[in-house]
């Protein structure tokens, strides 16, 4: 997982307050409201405990086939600060020993989180964001911004189906676009390198899987709409409507629709 070096640290009862959630803990059998821990500090997020470090909030969420929470001793091991989860989890979050926070939909909630925790909303300060959809030439698009962007001197950055690129380093992708948690932080990431500008691709699939959850961008574009990835959405209505969010004014300030592909 891409992250910032340094990234800022919040107390974690800032955190609950923002949620507007109580942190419960379970201490000697009981559960109770842990004000022990509320100083704690929140230095990232992760759903995976794979890519947890120490000092990241846990957000354990339901599954294809298993809960999060069940993972939740595996994230106290691995320094998890607390643990944010639904009604579902509770119980097994609290089991770990870790702070926790329920909310009622934690994925739903987790673009707006992550965006708290790197700072990265859209009244923080971040590079300029392009993002690209459609059914074709979003690679090719998001790699053309990112040349003309650095012909012109701008210190570019690319997120895209292949790879990423963070100031002229290369890095290779899983996704389309990553997990909502994962965007921030490399935004965040991205922010810390210095970096200017970002070319990146934006799937129906992203915005579906709330995987660009708040993030606003600068510039959205349109490339075109065919039939592809249909095996996703039920006809081609239902595929164009899981596109227009990224055009309505809490997503992007501007936007550039191509009309002729």
């Amino acid at each position: 997982m891409l992250r910032p070096q340094n990234p800022p640290a919040h107390r974690l009862a800032d955190l609950a307050a923002h949620l507007g959630a109580p942190i419960e803990q379970r201490v000697g059998g009981g559960d109770q409201d842990a004000d022990t821990d509320a100083s704690a500090s929140v230095t990232g997020l992760t759903l995976a405990t794979a890519d947890l470090r120490p000092g990241d909030l846990f957000v354990a969420v339901q599954g294809g086939t298993r809960h999060g929470a069940e993972f939740a001793d595996d994230a106290a091991a691995r320094g998890a600060v607390a643990v944010v989860t639904d009604a579902e989890g509770r119980e097994r979050a609290l089991a770990s020993g870790l702070p926790t926070i329920v909310v009622p939909d934690p994925r739903g909630s987790l673009g707006a989180l992550s965006a708290w925790v790197y700072a990265t909303g859209p009244n923080d300060t971040l590079p300029i964001l392009f993002g690209t959809t459609g059914t074709n030439g979003k690679t090719s698009v998001s790699h053309l911004l990112e040349g003309i962007l650095t012909q012109l001197g701008v210190t570019a950055g690319l997120s895209s189906t292949a790879e990423r690129h963070i100031a002229g380093d290369v890095i290779v992708s899983r996704l389309t676009t990553p997990e909502a948690y994962e965007m921030h932080a490399l935004l965040a990431l991205m922010r810390e390198r210095g970096v200017e500008a970002v070319a990146i691709e934006v799937s129906a699939q992203a915005l579906s899987r709330q995987r660009v959850d708040g993030i606003v961008f600068d510039v959205a574009g349109f490339t075109n709409l065919s039939h592809d990835h249909l095996d996703d959405y039920a006809d081609m209505a239902e595929y164009f409507q899981a596109k227009v969010p990224l055009f309505r004014p809490d997503r992007s300030r501007r936007a550039v629709i191509c009309l002729d592909s």
